[in-house]
């Protein structure tokens, strides 16, 4: 169990830092970003928040190298939603999820649905983050 709990606390990891990398591509605004993530799975709680310098507001400049995951954006953008799914492995654990995000100029906020299987044991959890715009780096 402490490996599917390692591999979920890396899946809140991948989402919180995969989120702004869609909204890159829409309206998002170079500067410092301060991004809270809340897991919410079984018993377990877990809630982060992190910032991150985006020196510039194109896609390819600020997209995080995730190692064995694919994010890939789905329908294109509604208005100022976006939607996503988004497929990790590593080893025997496979993380699949989906996605929403929800722009509003320097801000955002969103949800995510995850899947961590390893082996026979599999977790459901929710991520519900939100991101601002600080200001410049």
């Amino acid at each position: 169990m402490t490996a599917l709990v390692r591999s979920c606390a890396l899946a809140a990891l991948a989402a919180a830092l995969l989120a702004p990398t869609i909204a890159a591509a829409q309206a998002m605004q170079a500067g410092l970003w301060e991004i809270t993530t809340r897991v919410e799975m079984a018993g377990m709680p877990m809630p982060m928040t992190t910032t991150q310098c985006y020196r510039d507001a194109k896609p390819e400049s600020i997209i995080p190298k995730q190692q064995n995951c694919s994010v890939q954006q789905q329908g294109g953008a509604a208005g100022n939603t976006l939607r996503w799914t988004l497929r990790c492995q590593e080893g025997s654990t496979l993380m699949t999820g989906q996605g929403e995000m929800t722009l509003r100029g320097s801000s955002y906020d969103g949800v995510s649905q995850i899947t961590v299987k390893d082996g026979t044991d599999e977790t459901q959890m929710t991520h519900r983050y939100s991101g601002r715009r600080l200001g410049d780096c």
